[in-house]
């Protein structure tokens, strides 16, 4: 039997062996206690530091999940911060969702006008209210910190951790890694299935040989890996790595024949050769037959490690059976012309195979709100989807 390297079958099976209830996919009730008891004390990614640059960048994001809308603003002193979008006066929804760049926000109702630290900066015929005390009608403020490049925030009150205790043995694992990148793609789609269904599909590699048996042929499995296990999977508490193999015998077809040949560094399905640069946390083994790794930040920031490219994805609940999900790949600038066909090849397939990924998410919800079974079956081969139930679970019962 396949086992990935640096896993022993003990640190697998102490997860458990059974099958896996649907109910935490189906119910309601459930899924409530994951918006009170684990995303409201989450440290939740919003975003890269490279999407607001300057002074007065911001981005706004609704989060149905944490049933708040969040500014995240750099200030004048170039500093970081979050608030929850809402003017202390009336409760007016601040800024609409999106992203731009301002000296101050204004609130439309009546004008209340706040600075980029979230101070009050004016209110109009002030001497109509009683008592009033500017300090006391700042922003409401949200626990922001930085990781990478990632903006992390935090709505509870008073964080139980702060992010690097959050991240734990993650924390070093990939120091330097996006520094040169940059935004090349984005897509995202509302599809009807729990979250956690959603992670499952993209942070396994059992499926590859069959649901990409067209758009990745052979390169992600081999008559000596048929089932594409992983190289290697480790487990940093609540989060995750696996290492996705590739094949070093994949016979490319004609157009990514070309590709390769021409590009500096061919990119996906290509075999990313290990290069010296890389940090500790991408490709750990150093496995020539390697394509990328799947990458989990607790509960729902995943992204794809590779070399020259990585993607970033976004799951955001929306309901028991409805979720926002949000890709973005990244890259170093192309150098050469051959490494713009490379990049934008890349993405052309990426894209088809998210699409596919996508494709059973849907009928699998709706056949789980069936009833007609209630468990899931789990091989060896899929303990990273293991590992997300039984860390939500395990979250929610330290939280009571």
């Amino acid at each position: 039997m396949n086992k990935p390297e640096n896993l022993k079958y003990e640190e697998m099976y102490k997860l458990g062996t059974e099958p896996l209830s649907t109910e935490d996919c189906v119910s309601p009730e459930l899924f409530e206690q994951e918006r009170q008891k684990l995303f409201k004390r989450a440290w939740i990614c919003v975003g890269r530091e490279g999407d607001i640059p300057n002074a007065g960048d911001h981005l706004v994001r609704d989060l149905d999940v944490l049933q708040t809308s969040a500014i995240v603003v750099r200030g004048k002193d170039n500093q970081i911060r979050a608030f929850h979008n809402v003017c202390p006066h009336r409760l007016n929804k601040l800024v609409p969702e999106g992203e731009g760049n301002t000296r101050k926000f204004m609130c439309r109702f009546h004008g209340w006008t706040f600075d980029l630290d979230g101070a009050l900066s004016h209110c109009s015929n002030k001497e109509l209210f009683t008592n009033f005390d500017e300090s006391k009608f700042s922003l409401p403020p949200i626990h922001a910190d930085l990781w990478e490049g990632f903006i992390f925030i935090n709505v509870a009150e008073q964080p139980k951790e702060n992010l690097r205790e959050w991240l734990g043995d993650l924390n070093d694992q990939f120091e330097g890694y996006w520094d040169e990148m940059e935004l090349r793609g984005k897509w995202s789609a509302v599809v009807n299935c729990n979250w956690k269904l959603y992670v499952d599909a993209n942070t396994e590699a059992y499926h590859a040989p069959t649901l990409h048996s067209r758009s990745l042929r052979d390169s992600f499995a081999s008559p000596d890996n048929p089932n594409c296990a992983f190289n290697t999977v480790r487990l940093f508490g609540r989060h995750r790595i696996g290492s996705v193999y590739a094949n070093p015998n994949y016979q490319p077809n004609p157009m990514e024949e070309l590709t390769f040949k021409i590009a500096e560094t061919p990119l996906y399905p290509a075999t990313s050769a290990t290069t010296g640069h890389l940090p500790p946390g991408v490709n750990p083994s150093r496995n020539p037959a390697w394509a990328f790794d799947v990458d989990v930040v607790f509960p729902n920031l995943q992204f794809g490690a590779a070399n020259g490219w990585c993607l970033v994805f976004f799951y955001w609940p929306l309901s028991v059976n409805k979720t926002l999900f949000e890709a973005c790949t990244y890259m170093y600038k192309p150098e050469t012309p051959g490494d713009v066909i490379s990049q934008e090849y890349t993405l052309a397939h990426v894209r088809d195979v998210l699409r596919e990924d996508m494709s059973t998410l849907e009928g699998t919800q709706q056949m789980m709100e069936s009833g007609v079974l209630k468990y899931i079956q789990l091989c060896d081969e899929e303990i990273t989807v293991r590992h997300n139930h039984v860390s939500v679970a395990n979250f929610i019962a330290e939280a009571d």
